[in-house]
């Protein structure tokens, strides 16, 4: 059997309603058919979807269906697709979202055409999602690290983009199980970090990104506990420090963490959260800040006029 191109990953919970359309966006794709692996893990799912699923699989002999028990987060399902993908490439989709027809063929292509290790499509909120602001030019190649890059602190931690498989391989890359948000915090900073290079795509609708009806979805609301964010925040910012010398590049990149868990948190979420998530959070900032708040940081923060 000839190696796919691309290896889709797909965690499925409760979505009966919307991954068909997922997976019908895969199967539409303008990639040759043998080029395009699709695999399914259903995580537990009591509203029908893994029969559903395994419905899609008779009819669809590129779609390989897993189930397994409920995880608690699509961290463990992603890591069970990655477990079994064969492609040179991986992309995650979720249940909830499509792609564009042409997105995997364009993406792959740009990835070949630079070399680079990761490709950033072009994401589109639908149904009064916000995507990324980070779509304003197509860029072929570029890296996290590059001086004076903004990439890091504009693009969203989500996986939801082409990766090469090698270097999650190499990297020793994984999602972090059991959490219903920002498991892949760890997953995709690390990506950047460990890359050879990076492309954005910007010039193509490649990921439809879509708001649930009912607002269920986990990255629609306030997301992980405090507890668990704030001890995956702090990883993520030794994680840079691992990759970076002390200096610009350094603080450049965990800015990005300061500014949005810890000074956006206290400015959108405080206030609306209980008594002991407030404990908790003002406990993590405080943490973050002590070690990570240096006076480069204030400089960044409150740029002097003098």
């Amino acid at each position: 059997m000839t190696q796919p191109l691309v290896s889709v990953i797909i965690p499925v919970y409760q979505c009966r309603d919307t991954v068909g359309g997922a997976l019908e966006s895969v199967f539409a794709q303008s990639l040759p058919a043998e080029q395009v692996e699709v695999i399914a893990v259903d995580d537990g799912s009591t509203d029908g979807g893994g029969e559903l699923l395994d419905e899609l699989a008779r009819a669809h002999d590129r779609l390989t269906v897993v189930h397994q028990p409920n995880s608690g987060g699509a961290g463990a399902p992603r890591n069970r697709g990655l477990e079994l993908a064969s492609g040179t490439f991986v992309f995650f989709l979720d249940a909830d979202d499509r792609l564009g027809p042409e997105a995997l063929e364009r993406m792959t292509a740009m990835a070949e055409r630079n070399g680079t290790d990761i490709v950033l499509g072009k994401q589109v909120g639908t149904g009064g999602r916000k995507a990324p602001k980070v779509f304003d030019r197509s860029v072929e190649r570029t890296h996290v690290l590059d001086p004076g890059s903004d990439l890091f602190g504009r693009m969203s931690m989500a996986a939801l983009q082409l990766f090469r498989r090698s270097l999650v391989e190499r990297a020793g890359l994984r999602f972090t199980e059991g959490l219903v948000a920002h498991e892949d915090q760890l997953f995709t900073a690390g990506a950047y970090l460990n890359a050879g290079g990076v492309s954005v795509l910007a010039d193509y609708d490649c990921y439809y990104w879509a708001a649930r009806e009912d607002g269920s979805s986990a990255t629609q609301g306030a997301g992980a506990p405090p507890a668990d964010l704030y001890a995956i925040i702090g990883r993520a910012m030794r994680q840079v420090a691992d990759h970076t010398e002390p200096g610009e590049t350094r603080e450049r990149l965990n800015r990005r963490y300061l500014r949005l868990e810890v000074f956006g948190r206290l400015d959108r979420l405080y206030l609306d959260s209980s008594p002991d998530d407030r404990k908790v959070t003002l406990t993590g900032c405080r943490e973050l800040l002590e070690e990570w708040y240096t006076p480069a940081q204030r400089e960044l923060a409150h740029p002097s006029t003098g």
